[in-house]
């Protein structure tokens, strides 16, 4: 996203000093015409109470006898002494793309460095006090202007402006969770660096170049960073990183191309998105809806890993009238762009830009692993698309939610371990507000943990003022177990996910979760999870054929696979999955999805796998719906060849339910298996509605 009122200042030098207060700035005031300007230039880095990106920063003593682009630089920096804002991107300034710098000749000034020994300061003070009432010689400063409240709101230069900021590096910020809150990367952009240069009266031009050490050197077209920040997944060999991302680099190139017409289409209705923009505070489900009652505080008591996950007995939450989630308000133009057009809202990088890997045993504690391994198997829940936006879907939701807590009337070791919940968690766009209605409280009994990838409702949003995946984020991609104020009452802590892709390593099974992104109709990756994926089937190949697990799930919400190989539900997400397999020698036992409404079963047979049969199991029958029979006019429907060679489909069911699968690993004499049982409420028969087995050492069913 272009920085607002990005442009050019050039004038004379009257004034220089350190900001007062401790702010680590150095500011020029720079007199051009009738207006005087501040420019804030920084001196070291003021994010991260931690561990702070610590600034980097170049100098080039004389841009006249440099290369070849720092001399036409150089050329074209002449004092016309105001602000002139940016027009096209030859006005605009790029350190990556430019090439009159050398992004690997970037100096650390290390924080609270003192001034007498930061060379960046010293010399911008020396060119500062040879340029200060000079007549002859002036400065000129790449930045965005501000107004005199320091907002960026004028748009005309030379008029409202009274200061320059942003003098540094704007491009190359990582998206990344447990940043997501002060999200620079949406700032990120080609053409719009900021930069102060010294024109001094015998011709020189003094370049002051600066950045943050948490800045890619190496950025795209649109200013985002070429590695991921993960150094396991940049390590992965040049050939495999352009075998398997060079599709979704095309991809990119079209949704960009989308991007623009959307935007085209909204600048043509400006007047209607100032109404929406006036009405968003006043709508019923806007973003700051009159809090509900305060309940009471949760039990104070938590267990030794700090999880918990159910309420205990005793005082419960008092109910709240249900919140209805009402859109009719919503801007369309903005939410078709990534639920039509198929432009790609961003996806956060894992914590900490580590390999967001998870096992089961950091959230339930040696002894349930343990004893999950004794009884010889592992049971688990799945299901997606449970978010009830409207009352008379909530006793759908409730209904499924009840079901599932029938599995924990047996004995300890057939009880599930989890709840994978496979996207659309809050509909329609995911909000904080709708987490109690819509997740906490159906789950509130549910005694074991929850994990969650996320679906397109969950990451979409309907203004720019919105954090894509922001609540998500804060319910499963926490750094620690925490109460969070979503959940109003209701005790269950939020869970540890490192990423909102990631694997979970639990015993006889790991799960790969990927997300797929916010188009209503198709899934797609982004380059980092297609490289994720990758090095995941590598490192679970080794696991599964030393007999350290027994089976390989991967769980995404957009279905990869459909009724027909011409009519597939996603198959640009299939063929990445495929190229990922084929590249690491080795498929998912199974796929798991959400998003159509309804239940599934389907095998695909991969002949470059050996003629393995892979479950193909779609399950978005948690809850949502608007009415169950709209599937069935679904134009993928209409074209279902059950003959096909590769794509079979088995079973479908217009009910709502879930899964329970159950992995066991091979035994003396013994297969491992994997089996997949769908129950729905909807069946009174008692037994599930659906049900089949796959042989983990054939890969067949039987």
């Amino acid at each position: 996203m272009s920085l607002p009122n990005y442009g050019l200042l050039t004038g004379q030098l009257t004034a220089h000093g350190d900001q007062h207060g401790g702010n680590p700035h150095y500011l020029l005031t720079i007199q051009a015409g009738s207006i005087r300007y501040r420019v804030a230039v920084n001196l070291e880095s003021t994010l991260g109470a931690d561990a702070p990106p610590e600034l980097q920063y170049q100098i080039i003593p004389n841009l006249r006898k440099g290369n070849a682009r720092a001399k036409a630089l150089a050329a074209r920096i002449q004092n016309q002494n105001r602000f002139v804002l940016r027009t096209s991107a030859s006005d605009g300034l790029d350190f990556v793309h430019d090439g009159f710098l050398d992004m690997d000749d970037f100096e650390i000034i290390p924080r609270n460095t003192s001034p007498e020994r930061n060379a960046f300061y010293s010399a911008l003070v020396d060119a500062a006090e040879k340029a200060v009432g000079s007549s002859d010689s002036f400065v000129a400063a790449f930045g965005t202007g501000y107004g005199g409240d320091g907002s960026s709101r004028p748009s005309r230069s030379s008029q409202g402006f009274t200061g320059v900021d942003n003098v540094h590096m704007n491009q190359g910020s990582f998206n990344e969770v447990g940043h997501h809150a002060d999200p620079h990367y949406k700032e990120n952009g080609p053409d719009q660096d900021g930069a102060v240069l010294f024109v001094f009266s015998d011709g020189t031009v003094q370049g002051f170049f600066s950045k943050f050490q948490s800045q890619d050197n190496e950025t795209d077209a649109h200013g985002n960073p070429v590695r991921t920040n993960v150094a396991k997944l940049d390590d992965t060999p040049k050939s495999v990183q352009t075998a398997l991302t060079s599709a979704i680099a095309r991809r990119k190139k079209k949704a960009t191309a989308m991007l623009a017409s959307a935007k085209a289409a909204t600048a043509a209705r400006a007047e209607l998105t100032a109404a929406v923009t006036k009405r968003a505070g006043k709508k019923a489900r806007g973003k700051h809806p009159s809090p509900p009652p305060a309940p009471p505080a949760p039990p104070s008591t938590t267990p030794a890993s700090g999880f918990i996950f159910n309420d205990a007995p005793g005082p419960r939450d008092p109910l709240h009238p249900f919140k209805t989630d009402d859109d009719s308000n919503v801007d369309k133009d903005f939410v078709d762009q990534f639920a039509k057009h198929g432009v790609p809202e961003p996806v956060p990088g894992p914590r900490g830009s580590q390999y967001p890997v998870m096992t089961f045993e950091s959230v339930v504690g040696a002894g349930t692993v343990k004893a999950i391994q004794q009884a010889g198997k592992i049971v688990l829940h799945a299901v997606g698309d449970t978010g009830a936006p409207e009352a008379k879907k909530l006793p759908h939701e409730l209904a499924v939610a009840k079901m599932m807590l029938n599995d924990f009337q047996g004995p300890a070791e057939g009880q599930p371990a989890f709840f994978y919940h496979l996207g659309d968690v809050v509909y329609y766009f995911g909000e904080e507000n709708y987490y109690y209605d819509q997740f906490y409280r159906p789950y509130q009994d549910y005694p074991r943990p929850i994990f969650a990838i996320p679906g397109n409702h969950d990451g979409i949003t309907y203004s720019d003022q919105m954090q894509s995946l922001a609540p998500f984020m804060s319910a499963f991609v926490d750094s620690e177990p925490r109460h969070w104020k979503g959940a109003g009452g209701i005790s269950r802590t939020t869970m540890t996910q490192p990423g909102v892709f990631f694997s979970l390593d639990a015993p006889f099974v790991s799960i790969i979760g990927l997300y797929s992104n916010c188009s209503e109709s198709y899934g797609y990756l982004d380059a980092q999870q297609t490289l994720f994926l990758y090095n995941e089937l590598v490192r679970l190949k080794l696991k599964r054929e030393s007999g350290e697990i027994a089976a390989i799930l991967l769980a995404v919400h957009h279905p990869p696979m459909s009724f027909s190989v011409d009519k597939p539900s996603s198959q640009a997400l299939r063929n990445d999955i495929d190229n990922a397999s084929q590249k690491a020698g080795i498929w998912p036992d199974a796929v798991l999805s959400g998003h159509a409404h309804v239940y599934q079963r389907m095998t695909r047979i991969v002949p470059a796998g050996g003629g393995r049969q892979i479950p193909h199991i779609v399950c978005g029958a948690g809850g949502y719906n608007l009415s169950m029979k709209q599937e069935v006019d679904k134009a993928d429907m209409k074209s279902e060849d059950t003959s096909d060679p590769q794509f079979r489909l088995h079973k479908f069911l217009l009910h709502y339910g879930y899964m329970k699968l159950t992995v066991t690993p091979k035994t003396s004499g013994k297969h491992g298996t994997a089996q997949f049982e769908f129950y729905s409420p909807n069946i009174v028969s008692g037994g599930a509605a659906d049900v089949c087995t796959l042989d983990l050492q054939t890969n067949k069913l039987v």
